[in-house]
């Protein structure tokens, strides 16, 4: 009998050697299968809703703090994209204001991607978390936003005020006057900010003063501030914050006079370029040291001196978009022009880079 089996495993051994064969071959493939199935589930969706945008931002670590996750749920970042793309054949991603990517604004400004956003808020929550702790409901916390653009910041500082029933004033400095009125106009638009824009001079908890000045004009920001205070005589150690919203060429010595004892800077430094690092500098209460600290390296627009090199500058950082003749018109459906770092021809029937017919500056002589 057992004989009998060895001549038939024997005779049959190919039989066997193929059966083993194709048991490994399903096997292998249904891991496989099980394994993409894994990691479909696992892969990342883009957010489309401030929702998801929050819960991508904790879910990455971005968001930490309890303050800045109901910031970020109640600023909604849809009101502060370029509106005129919602209804543009352009880019998909052009569309989506939530995802964590920066978006061109106007006079070739970007607002930032959610991500730093979201870090450089975190940062400044320890200033707010202090004042709350002293529970003094005259605590007025003072804040600078220099290159405030599309008026995002300003805004989430006014409502991390607010959360933390502080009161709070809040200057947001651009040195264009359509960057001035973009940022009204964004707050004004977000039925839940718009309650923080002083446009009658009227005194609120917790009030955004937009205007319009120069960075590089420390004593015209102090005769800016002193005046919306209705300060008596010019103080120096004013605000509790200073957040930049463009790249300073070198560390913002000029700024450390105007930050109170305890106060914290948040400042990108570098040149346009290259990457930039982003700090976090702080003035001590004790002993008045300030202490600068590296956070992470960042791409933002730099800080302009003079309008006309905002307005001719492109980078990759600020894809901006109008038409090839440039003349505002809607160009009748014709070739539209999105910058990056480069320029490329879009036209409707581009829905991927793929499809890009990509140009240079030169080539396209505008």
């Amino acid at each position: 009998m057992l004989s009998h089996l060895y001549k038939l495993l024997f005779n049959n051994q190919k039989l066997i050697l193929s059966l083993t064969a194709i048991t490994t071959t399903t096997l292998s493939l249904l891991y496989y299968y099980l394994k993409q199935k894994d990691n479909k589930k696992d892969q990342e969706v883009d957010p489309t809703n401030q929702l998801e945008l929050v819960n991508y931002l904790k879910k990455k670590n971005f968001i930490q703090s309890k303050l800045i996750e109901n910031t970020f749920l109640t600023v909604d970042r849809k009101y502060y994209t370029y509106s005129t793309l919602q209804n543009e054949k352009d880019l998909e991603y052009l569309k989506n204001p939530y995802l964590d990517s920066a978006f061109p604004i106007t006079c070739n400004a970007t607002i930032s991607s959610p991500h730093i956003h979201a870090t450089c808020l975190e940062i400044l929550s320890e200033i707010f978390e202090k004042f709350n702790n002293n529970n003094n409901s005259n605590n007025t916390i003072n804040c600078l936003d220099i290159g405030s653009g599309s008026g995002f910041i300003s805004s989430c500082l006014a409502h991390m005020s607010q959360l933390c029933n502080l009161k709070s004033k809040i200057l947001a400095i651009e040195h264009l006057d359509e960057l001035v009125k973009l940022g009204i106009e964004n707050c004004l638009k977000d039925e839940k900010s718009k309650q923080f824009v002083n446009n009658d001079n009227e005194e609120k908890d917790q009030c955004i003063y937009f205007k319009k000045g120069n960075a590089f004009n420390t004593n015209e920001i102090i005769t800016q501030w002193n005046d919306i205070c209705h300060l008596k005589k010019e103080e120096e150690e004013l605000f509790d914050i200073i957040h930049f919203g463009a790249a300073c060429p070198d560390i913002p010595k000029e700024y450390f006079p105007l930050l109170k004892p305890g106060g914290r800077i948040v400042c990108p430094v570098g040149q346009s370029d290259n990457h930039q690092s982003l700090y976090c500098i702080t003035k001590r209460k004790d002993n008045l040291q300030i202490d600068i600290q590296f956070i992470t390296k960042v791409h933002f627009v730099p800080l302009f001196k003079k309008s006309e090199e905002q307005l001719i500058y492109c980078n990759r950082t600020n894809p901006k978009l109008f038409n090839l003749n440039n003349d505002g018109n809607d160009n009748n459906g014709k070739e539209r022009v999105i910058v990056l770092p480069y320029l490329h021809l879009c036209d409707s029937s581009i829905t991927s880079y793929d499809k890009i017919k990509w140009e240079t500056a030169d080539d396209l002589k505008l």
